[in-house]
């Protein structure tokens, strides 16, 4: 069984990524860089099922054609870590966790560029979506977070 530290975040990286020019996270021991393993599988139509069962962390990875891995740990991050590296199953072959997802056939989306109601930046958006007011993340939060009163005048 696998250690959470430094040479399984190593082994994660490895199994995921072809390079990594950055340091490596600690992907075995932080919550937040596991987050970010689960939301990089999910990019690559990769399911995460994580549960706690009886004290244990059990981490199960799958795509459509069924289960490519599991793993258990007594934390979160290391479950997520170990069900990764274990992904590799069929020596000699794609990862199929790596497998870069199947290139659209003749989709192209069309943009148009609009500025944001509040402080004018550009935005890009898809040209089909409806016309009308466009607020970038930080304006948009702000309208949310303005009082109703003061909407109104």
């Amino acid at each position: 069984m696998e250690e959470a530290g430094a040479a399984l975040d190593r082994r994660v990286v490895q199994t995921l990524f072809d390079a990594w020019t950055d340091d490596i996270p600690e992907f075995s021991t932080r919550d937040s860089a596991a987050d970010y393993l689960v939301r990089f599988l999910k990019r690559r139509s990769v399911t995460a099922r994580i549960r706690l069962a009886g004290g244990t962390w059990e981490c199960e990875l799958s795509i459509r054609s069924g289960r490519v891995s599991s793993a258990s740990a007594e934390t979160r991050a290391l479950a997520i870590a170990r069900a990764v590296v274990h992904a590799d199953v069929i020596p000699g072959r794609r990862r199929a966790i790596a497998q870069p997802n199947p290139p659209a056939k003749n989709r192209r989306v069309r943009t148009a560029i609009r500025d944001c109601a509040g402080c004018g930046i550009e935005l890009k958006t898809a040209r089909s979506s409806p016309s009308g007011v466009r607020y970038c993340n930080l304006c948009g939060w702000r309208q949310i977070r303005i009082d109703p009163q003061q909407r109104a005048s």
